[in-house]
């Protein structure tokens, strides 16, 4: 998009959220969560509606880098491909 990206903790009150995209919002992506069904901001990281509007989840440090750089610094550790990727051809190290 933009080059630039931040990251949140996905835990709110103990129960742990999984995101997903859900549109566009005065010009700002949004995302929400399955659980709740919250709209969440993606900048912010807090929601705009739903049950749990107001609540903000804690920014993380994110690392902004080239697949290249990242081999470099970590090999092939950190990979890790999404639950429901089964039966996607993802990279593999040769």
């Amino acid at each position: 998009m933009c080059g630039t990206g931040v990251g949140f903790d996905p835990v709110i009150g103990g129960r742990r959220l999984t995101f997903d995209f859900y549109g566009i919002y005065n010009g700002e992506f949004v995302f929400y969560d399955r659980q709740t069904e919250s709209v969440w901001s993606l900048t912010g990281g807090f929601a705009l509606d739903g049950p749990l509007r107001g609540q903000r989840l804690t920014m993380v440090p994110v690392l902004h880098t080239t697949w290249g750089t990242w081999r470099q610094l970590h090999g092939w550790r950190g990979l890790e491909a999404p639950a429901s990727s089964a039966g996607t051809s993802w990279l593999r190290p040769r």
